[in-house]
């Protein structure tokens, strides 16, 4: 019996999950490029990818002279623990630097300094700054379908830098690109001109929950670009397939317990078989459990004595979370869509 993990029908840009280590020694972390750069300490732009639940993929082969019927897998779980360590996602819109937290523990003491530049590259000439902006500088206001948003405004420092944000939003509509509203937005843009926005290059530091759930500080180098003229609008081996595929939910704060996906596979002597089990949780979560799959009532073998999963629910896609449910056979594909339900209002950050 072989444990791992999957990405099956995962887009090339979702989150996946990788699994290190077999028997009583395993890991499953979250594979995510931006994740895998804030945790390093490295350069911060753009976001997580999709979200997608963790996948275990159990291979099983019938060594035996009789059919199997597999009919349960049983996770005992030593304990499950939130992770509570934050995920700061900036992202510019207008002339707003938005500040978004993705983790589920608080983001505190926030501090950005930054500077403007006319151009990206490291090379690009500096028009402004450094600029510090601190969490009493934070404005909340309301952001699209209807969620809040916590946002920094640099008009400020644009302006600073002899860029006039106002006249910009006025000039910006339909006729933009006439040779009048061209020449006027030109000047408006100041040294922003030539690009149409500023790039933005700084750092980030913020105090939030370490692995032990003891405050840390931390910091991240951050870009991105203010696009001056944004006028509002949306942006744009052999294979051997899953004979079934099961879900269960794990839930983010709770000790020794004891978790039962009924199974239904049945395996031909000197056959193999493959099923896929996902797992959820109310949040991003340190889970340490064994698998166990019992076969023929009264049967069973160990699939994996300890493994660490840890896994990871961006707070922006709370709404995906699971209501509490039986596990089982699911009843339309895994995908990193699972169980949508209905959104929760309330801030993101």
């Amino acid at each position: 019996m072989v444990l791992g993990v999957t990405s099956d029908g995962a887009p090339a840009f979702a989150m996946s999950y990788e699994m290190a280590g077999q028997g009583q020694d395993t890991e499953i972390r979250p594979v995510d490029d931006y994740l895998g750069r804030l945790r390093a300490g490295r350069t911060l732009e753009g976001g997580p990818g999709s979200h997608r639940w963790p996948v275990l993929d159990v291979k099983v082969v019938n060594n035996t002279a009789e059919a199997v019927l597999l009919h349960e897998a049983v996770l005992q779980v030593r304990s499950s623990e939130p992770d509570l360590r934050a995920v700061p996602v900036l992202f510019c819109r207008g002339t707003d630097i938005v500040l978004r937290n993705d983790g589920w523990g608080r983001m505190e003491d926030c501090a950005l300094t930054f500077s403007l530049f006319a151009a990206p590259g490291t090379t690009a000439r500096r028009v402004g700054g450094p600029f510090v902006l601190r969490s009493a500088d934070l404005v909340e206001s309301g952001g699209r379908g209807g969620r809040r948003r916590t946002h920094w405004p640099v008009a400020g420092a644009l302006r600073s830098c002899g860029a006039d944000p106002a006249t910009v939003r006025r000039l910006v509509g339909p006729e933009r690109h006439s040779v009048r509203s061209r020449a006027l937005l030109d000047a408006a843009l100041g040294p922003f001109a030539e690009r149409g926005g500023a790039f933005v290059r700084g750092r980030l530091e913020y105090t939030h929950p370490g692995p032990d759930g003891a405050p840390v500080r931390a910091a991240n180098p951050v870009r991105g670009r203010l696009d001056l003229t944004d006028d509002g609008s949306p942006r744009i081996g052999g294979y051997l397939p899953p004979a079934h595929r099961y879900s269960t939910v794990l839930p983010s704060a709770r000790s020794d317990y004891r978790v039962a996906v009924p199974l239904s596979q049945f395996v031909q002597s000197g056959e193999a078989d493959r099923f896929l089990v996902t797992i959820a949780s109310d949040r991003s979560a340190l889970h340490d459990f064994s698998l166990t799959i019992r076969y023929n009532e009264q049967q069973e073998v160990v699939a994996a004595e300890q493994v660490r999963l840890e896994l990871f629910l961006p707070r922006s896609k709370e709404a995906e979370a699971p209501s509490p449910r039986r596990s089982g056979p699911v009843d339309r594909p895994a995908g990193w869509r699972w169980w949508r339900r209905p959104r929760r209002g309330g801030p993101s950050s």
